[in-house]
């Protein structure tokens, strides 16, 4: 029968929490959990060569039993040869300050006081000690406040630079560990009352279910977590190239285009959520409502403003919806400035209402494409920059020995001052070699000793608005 060791070592190699030479530092409250977690990441250092370090939070919210969690972390640290990190915090005061709950609170501080350490002390991973009964708790009580699927998944193995290598474990196994290396974790007085949900969960509902309805609830709870993790990872995938496809980010609003309400529901719910994102930070607060309201928004009177939640307002232009904070001036026919972004050549990329396709050409061909400019590839090179005008661009014209300001060359060409804002200009670097439909950069001109050429099309998307 393989050791505890073991299966946590075969979870990490499956869910890729660990590689050689990684430094790990070890979320460490003096629980059970984070005792087990800690001991068998020891277990693993020399195989795998790990730099182990842990860190305890003291939330001074039980008094003297939270100085005797971090006295007893301290001198298990020093007992296993490692250091370890302390921040004395009261969650308290910080709750009452911020206006939140006292549990939001100790996360808040946890995790911040975690990823401060990772960054000053040069660690790449954080472990964190959430077992299999800790995955149960947390689906239920999603399910239970109301949730999606993502809520139906529970907690991820990995969260970018923060591992969970006990979340298959069930807690029965971490006690036994334990017992068998002579350890006691502390033990939290607070976790058998029942004033807080998880508690209620924990001590009164899921014994319910094991006695009644199904021993091994926990694990299987697990199991169809798993499932729908990978439901979840391909939908998100499809909902991402969604946005990449139909959200143009602008630098305080983001723009959803109207061909994106065609989309499946499941993919285009994301897609709002993601616009929703970018211009709040987060989507705390935004329920379903909320979505349902700016898909509503899209499908009426162009012009219509409406309030989202969090000072967030959605705009309807023409079937285009703006996501925008409140406060905002809204012109529709002077957009905010396209945020620069990196493109691969070749490649073929949907900015707003065009289509900007990237190809590499032997030569020129013969037959030009009115919506296509061409250019010396090695010039431009394979990465290439994209946004809007800004102050004090600067490019040299074809044909010109010097540079011009771009401000000037529109107004010589008589561009509209509605569109001059909204062109595309391409760069190599911090150079422009192209301004959508006006200008071509003399350095990047196709010559006799060109090798590859790279052709720039920008097409105007063409819809069918009787679908």
């Amino acid at each position: 029968m393989a050791t505890l060791r073991e299966k946590v070592e075969a979870f990490c190699i499956e869910k890729g929490l660990l590689e050689k030479n990684d430094s790990v530092l070890a979320a460490f409250s003096g629980g059970s959990d984070s005792l087990c977690m800690l001991n068998i990441l020891m277990e693993l250092k020399d195989e795998y060569g790990l730099r182990v370090g842990a860190a305890h939070i003291n939330h001074l919210l039980r008094g003297e039993a939270s100085d005797a969690d971090e006295d007893f972390c301290r001198t298990e640290c020093d007992r296993l040869g490692i250091p370890f990190y302390c921040l004395r915090k009261d969650a308290g005061s910080y709750a009452a300050e911020k206006g939140v709950s006292t549990e939001l609170a100790g996360r808040e501080i946890r995790y911040s006081f975690l990823s401060e350490i990772m960054e000053r002390e040069g660690y790449n991973r954080c472990a964190t000690a959430h077992n299999l009964n800790d995955q149960g708790e947390t689906v239920l009580l999603n399910l239970i406040r109301g949730t999606g699927l993502s809520g139906l998944t529970g907690i991820s193995a990995r969260r970018d630079v923060f591992i969970r290598p006990l979340l298959s474990t069930p807690r029965q196994e971490i006690e036994d560990y334990l017992k068998d290396l002579g350890l006691e974790g502390r033990k939290d007085a607070t976790n058998e009352e029942n004033n807080y949900s998880r508690n209620k969960l924990r001590n009164v509902i899921i014994p319910y279910i094991r006695e009644n309805f199904n021993e091994d609830f926990s694990a299987a709870v697990y199991r169809m977590a798993e499932l729908l993790e990978e439901d979840s990872i391909y939908i998100e995938g499809r909902a991402k190239e969604a946005v990449d496809r139909y959200i143009l980010e602008k630098s305080y609003e983001t723009m959803i285009r109207k061909e994106a309400f065609r989309l499946e529901k499941a993919i285009l719910n994301r897609v709002v959520l993601s616009a929703v994102r970018i211009v709040k930070g987060d989507t705390v607060n935004i329920e379903k409502v909320h979505v349902d309201k700016i898909v509503k928004l899209q499908g009426g009177e162009t012009g219509k403003i409406i309030d989202i939640k969090d000072d967030i307002t959605a705009y309807n232009n023409y079937g285009d919806v703006y996501i925008r904070r409140k406060g905002t001036a809204i012109d529709p026919s002077i957009l905010s400035p396209l945020k620069e972004k990196s493109y691969n050549v070749p490649g073929t990329y949907y900015i707003g209402t065009l289509r900007v396709k990237f190809e590499v050409l032997d030569s020129i061909p013969d037959r030009k494409d009115p919506c296509c400019r061409y250019f010396d590839l090695d010039a431009t090179g394979r990465r290439v920059k994209i946004r809007n005008r800004v102050h004090g661009d600067r490019v040299k014209p074809l044909g010109m020995t010097g540079y011009k300001k771009v401000k000037d060359i529109f107004i010589d060409r008589k561009i509209k001052r509605d569109l001059r804002n909204n062109l595309l200009v391409f760069l190599k670097d911090d150079e422009i070699f192209y301004i959508e439909d006006t200008v071509t950069g003399e350095d990047f001109k196709v010559t006799d000793n060109t090798r590859k050429v790279l052709s720039v099309g920008i097409f105007k998307e063409e819809t069918d608005d009787s679908k």
